[in-house]
């Protein structure tokens, strides 16, 4: 598994344990809003990959009210169906576009295989368990 992913479940796991003392509803009224572990987990994921949160901020910063805006503003705000956040909310713990960019210029350029002349002859397919590329 790989590390940003194991912060996302950290932080979604504690938000989805103190929901209900959180917003005064019931496990129930809370599953059928859609919250679920699993779902938080997507959602933050998805949103993560947009805008590149800084989550070791936010996991050292869990009960605060930022990192509650962000995560419950994601959980409110973004369109499952297009994978992007509505009403021109922005989390709080998002990255500059900038720094966006250079993250996902970094992934990307780790994806490309290089002949020894540094030309590019292809891509890799996608990551195991310990981050190593597949060929």
């Amino acid at each position: 598994m790989n590390d940003r992913f194991e912060k996302i479940v950290i932080i979604a796991k504690y938000f989805i344990e103190r929901y209900p003392e959180m917003t005064g509803q019931s496990q129930l009224e809370i599953e059928c809003e859609g919250a679920s572990p699993l779902s938080l987990i997507m959602d933050i994921e998805c949103v993560d990959k947009i805008h590149n949160l800084d989550l070791d901020s936010m996991l050292d910063d869990l009960d605060s009210f930022h990192v509650a805006h962000d995560v419950f503003g994601i959980h409110k705000y973004l369109d499952r169906e297009t994978k992007q956040l509505t009403e021109g909310w922005t989390p709080r713990f998002g990255r500059d576009w900038e720094e966006c960019q250079d993250a996902q210029s970094f992934e990307h350029d780790k994806s490309l295989i290089h002949d020894d002349n540094g030309k590019v002859i292809g891509r890799r397919r996608g990551l195991h368990q310990d981050d190593n590329w597949l060929d």
